[in-house]
């Protein structure tokens, strides 16, 4: 028979099991949550903020090539480049950029083009000698009517884009060559290049706090579409590097029929999950800095 005593205790370990059993399950259910129907959210977010940081480093790449059109549009309706195509102003080639326009203006390049393709002068910076030279055979090449610069100036009086050079990659821009008046014919272009090279990619990792990279990228097929300004979630591939890893890749531009330039965009983001007491999400990029916090007060 059993005694009241052993019954109570009986009830005790009883009412303990139950509430053991409703804790773990409490907990089960929270870690459940948090895993399962927090993730996509915070998947959905990485990705949000990739696409930013993506925005953010297109319209870098795009403005060097912007910014060297505008400038050569105004510097060849200047007087002196035009009586220089005139043949009346021979000197203007050396004067119209000193040293100070590499470091400041970031002019690697430069070159007067005449209406039928033929390069009247072109000029290039010597880091050795701290000083512009006479451009060398892979930019003369490039300058010229079937290069992959001097292709494109026929189309309109202002052009810009982007090449590869003797393996290195540029941005370029250029601008009909004009009477200060606006009257007569156009005298051909005046073409401005930069380079898009370790300095200007680590300006950019920089500004979006991310590892980013530079590549010549082959293309199939029927041939290349250009991505939207700014981009959108479909022009952007992303793909897992590793477990904390995150990786967006997406075209910049055609560099000419059978290469396009790509950008890839690395950034790190680890979540954690905090159980059985969740208190939020945290993605977190090479730098701990937090990105997302999510809190999830939990009732004592």
């Amino acid at each position: 028979m059993t005694t009241p005593g052993a019954y109570r205790s009986d009830i005790r370990a009883i009412s303990v099991s139950v509430l053991l059993l409703a804790f773990v399950a409490l907990g089960s259910l929270q870690w459940i949550s948090a895993r399962w129907l927090y993730s996509a959210s915070f998947e959905s977010a990485e990705r949000t903020d990739a696409l930013a940081r993506a925005r953010h480093v297109q319209e870098m790449v795009r403005s060097r090539a912007d910014t060297l059109m505008r400038n050569a549009a105004d510097s060849g309706a200047w007087d002196e480049s035009y009586l220089y195509m005139s043949g009346r102003n021979p000197g203007h080639l050396t004067l119209i950029f000193v040293p100070e326009s590499y470091w400041n203006l970031h002019v690697y390049a430069y070159a007067f083009v005449r209406e039928d393709g033929h390069v009247k002068g072109a000029r290039q910076f010597d880091v050795a000698q701290g000083q512009y030279v006479t451009a060398h055979d892979g930019f003369q090449k490039a300058f010229a009517r079937d290069g992959v610069i001097g292709r494109h100036l026929d189309r309109s009086p202002k052009a810009e884009g982007f090449a590869s050079i003797d393996g290195r990659l540029f941005a370029w821009g250029a601008g009909s060559i004009l009477h200060s008046s606006g009257q007569g014919p156009p005298l051909g272009h005046l073409v401005m290049v930069t380079a898009l090279d370790d300095a200007f990619v680590q300006t950019a990792a920089n500004m979006v706090q991310s590892h980013v990279e530079l590549v010549a990228h082959p293309v199939s097929g029927s041939g290349f579409n250009p991505p939207r300004v700014p981009l959108e979630l479909s022009d952007v591939r992303f793909s897992e590097r590793s477990e904390s890893a995150l990786e967006s890749v997406f075209p910049v531009s055609p560099l000419d029929r059978d290469t396009v330039l790509m950008e890839s965009l690395h950034y790190r983001a680890q979540t954690n999950l905090r159980s059985p007491n969740f208190r939020g999400v945290v993605l977190r990029k090479d730098e701990p800095t937090i990105l997302f916090l999510c809190h999830q007060e939990i009732p004592r």
